[in-house]
């Protein structure tokens, strides 16, 4: 019997076997990886407030799950893929019914061009046009370990110690993604992200400049059943750019990928307006694109 819930932080752990399961079905790619969902939930410590969540279970087991960004009405959908033809619309209207109430003109949804059946559930909910957004799903298979690529003289690449490297994790990333807006990662919220399945301190590396600084920083997340890792996020200080601080500290991940048993790595790359595409230095690295995301929206 199925059955909806609204969910919350706590629910986490079952969004994330959805999307176990949707790996195991959908390979080589699925549209979220267990490791995006502790993310997305710690990385903005306090933003509880703007999301609406829910939760769909069939005879207990958890199938969909769905995630609106209250303030701009954009969503996010997964369901496994026996009750995609069932559940898609089903998820699509719910998220409708919860934007209705926010103020915005328009739901936009997002999906991969690659995924049918969920594309075919959004149109049945009224959700048209599938504009592509720029982002690339990106994969490269890793049946050998990478090589890892050096770092300038005076650097080092490692994984994250633990607390003591929490700070100098933080201000790396906020450096990296705060060149068009402040980045909203804390202390606090990089400390919850470290507690969340299924982070791993082995699995965070960092490139460390002779000051003692962290230059750059990739955060990868391993789901073990389906042996797929994701690079999320991934970032360099501006001032140490162009160094091959970003290939070093990328390669040294994926070669933890790979030990911790890891044979595919996914990344998502988006292409974004007056900048050179990171996806070529993804390319560099032996990803490739596999699929894109679509937008689709319907009014309000």
């Amino acid at each position: 019997m199925f059955a909806s819930r609204e969910a919350t932080s706590a629910d986490v752990r079952a969004m994330q076997e959805v999307a176990i399961q949707c790996w195991r079905h959908d390979r080589p790619l699925a549209h979220v990886h267990a490791g995006d969902l502790a993310w997305w939930t710690r990385q903005h410590g306090g933003r509880e407030g703007e999301w609406r969540r829910g939760l769909w279970t069939f005879d207990g087991s958890p199938v969909a799950w769905a995630w609106l960004s209250v303030p701009d009405a954009e969503g996010e959908l997964q369901v496994v893929p026996p009750h995609r033809e069932r559940l898609v619309a089903e998820v699509a209207g719910w998220l409708f019914d919860r934007a209705s109430e926010c103020g915005a003109p328009a739901i936009t949804l997002n999906a991969i061009d690659t995924d049918q059946a969920t594309l075919r559930g959004l149109s049945d909910a009224g959700f048209a046009d599938g504009t592509p957004s720029g982002y690339h799903h990106m994969l490269r298979r890793m049946e050998d370990p990478p090589t890892v690529a050096p770092v300038p003289e005076g650097f080092a690449v490692r994984h994250v110690a633990g607390e003591q490297d929490v700070e100098r994790r933080v201000a790396v990333h906020r450096a990296a993604f705060s060149i068009t807006r402040p980045s909203r990662v804390t202390v606090t919220s990089y400390r919850g992200a470290m507690a969340e399945w299924p982070y791993r301190a082995e699995l965070d590396w960092v490139v460390e400049a002779p000051d003692g600084r962290f230059a750059s920083a990739c955060l990868t997340w391993l789901d073990a059943q389906n042996r797929v890792g994701l690079l999320e996020p991934v970032g360099t200080d501006p001032e140490f750019w162009r160094l091959g601080c970003a290939r070093a500290v990328c390669t040294a991940a994926l070669a933890a990928l790979h030990r911790c048993g890891a044979r595919t790595a996914v990344v998502g790359s988006v292409d974004l307006p007056d900048r050179p595409p990171a996806r070529l230095v993804y390319e560099s690295l032996g990803f490739e694109t596999v699929a894109r995301a679509l937008r689709l929206s319907r009014a309000l």
